[in-house]
């Protein structure tokens, strides 16, 4: 049986008896316990997005919309969107923890950075406008050519290019819970010459 990674054991916060219940399809007593540290997290920074939403809405309101209309507009949908993003992700992680189940896939994995270029503008009184562009950086893990994981940037280092990787997810939210390299097949090739 494979054994995890001290590196992705660290980075992805699972213990040994986690991995033992993932293979059995249900989530660990540790992953359990993350990912309601998590939703508690998600909470409180949603619920303080949104105080500062109905603080913003309320001085825009008292001042009759005429202090900046079209920033307090811009900053509103952003913060709406922020808001609706975190309800979205506690409501998966909700689901996740409801169900306890846990899916594995198993294949070798590459890793991809997905980078997007947005332009902002800025605009002031005595400057005018400006525009800048902002870069936002995305990593993802694929297991195979099935499944495609989006992760935080310490758990892409974690995987090698090409290893073969059991992998164990939660399906609603799409998130690694644990994963363990294959020692019998070290690479790709070795992994498709066993199938």
């Amino acid at each position: 049986m494979a054994q995890p990674s001290q590196l992705l054991q660290s980075v992805l916060g699972f213990q040994v008896d986690d991995l033992e219940a993932n293979r059995n399809g249900e989530l660990g007593p540790h992953q359990r316990a993350k990912i309601e540290t998590t939703k508690l997290q998600a909470l409180a920074g949603g619920g303080v997005f949104g105080i500062i939403l109905i603080i913003f809405f309320v001085l825009l309101v008292r001042d009759g919309f005429t202090g900046w209309p079209i920033i307090g507009l811009c900053f509103g949908t952003m913060m709406v969107l922020l808001v609706g993003g975190m309800w979205l992700y506690i409501t998966m992680l909700n689901q996740d923890l409801a169900s306890g189940n846990v899916e594995s896939i198993t294949g070798p994995v590459s890793r991809h950075i997905r980078t997007t270029h947005t332009q902002r503008s800025n605009t002031t009184s005595r400057t005018g406008s400006t525009t800048h562009t902002v870069q936002s950086r995305h990593f993802y893990v694929q297991v195979g050519e099935e499944k495609s994981f989006k992760v935080y940037q310490n758990v892409y280092n974690a995987f090698e290019e090409g290893r073969v990787y059991e992998v164990f997810f939660m399906a609603k939210s799409n998130t690694i819970v644990a994963a363990v390299p294959l020692e019998s097949a070290s690479t790709a090739t070795d992994w498709l010459a066993d199938m």
